[in-house]
């Protein structure tokens, strides 16, 4: 399609990063792409700072958003487009922190945009790519409230890469994961019908 040829056109760093968004979904963040991406905030033994941890990760983007294939949804990305040490000085700006309310999201601008990146990925690194963001989603949430605001998101990526699975214990965690989900759904489904 004319989508995909122009994707294909874009620097290898950008089609890369545009593919594991596409595999996040409609609307996906700088750290989780970071993360997936194998960028280990922790590498070298030291903690980076969350500007070094997501720069690359940006500017690999930016030939994506200058064309208007994702949008931010807010103006935080933009700090990391100056120098570190200005950021650092106006804020704490650490990987890893739980707590940390800056959040550097985006979204594809149009769904067509995001079926053609995901259609250059072919269907093994798909499915390990599911299943590497359904791990790195599930591990994020804290307490059972956390998962069940993300059950839906959490079991569509575990659902996608479920043929890899091989450990028993994680595919008896991924079914009770479903039935979470289920449970959630049909509870949703009664309150609507009810209202």
């Amino acid at each position: 399609t004319l989508m995909t040829d122009k994707i294909s056109r874009l620097p290898v760093e950008t089609q890369t990063m545009l593919k594991l968004a596409a595999c996040v979904g409609g609307q996906f963040d700088l750290q989780t792409l970071a993360t997936i991406a194998g960028n280990d905030h922790r590498a070298g033994g030291g903690e980076q700072t969350l500007y070094t941890f997501l720069r690359p990760i940006l500017m690999a983007l930016v030939p994506a958003i200058q064309l208007g294939f994702i949008l931010p949804l807010d103006e935080n990305y933009r700090m990391l487009l100056i120098s570190e040490s200005d950021v650092i000085g106006t804020t704490d700006f650490t990987a890893g922190e739980t707590d940390t309310t800056i959040n550097f999201e985006f979204k594809f601008a149009h769904d067509q945009i995001q079926l053609a990146a995901y259609s250059l990925i072919d269907n093994n690194e798909r499915e390990i790519t599911h299943l590497q963001i359904a791990r790195l989603l599930y591990a994020e949430q804290k307490d059972r409230q956390d998962l069940e605001d993300h059950i839906f998101e959490i079991t569509d990526q575990f659902d996608q890469g479920i043929a890899l699975l091989d450990d028993e214990a994680e595919r008896i965690a991924v079914a009770r994961l479903n039935l979470l989900a289920g449970q959630a759904a049909k509870h949703a489904t009664a309150y609507e019908t009810a209202a």
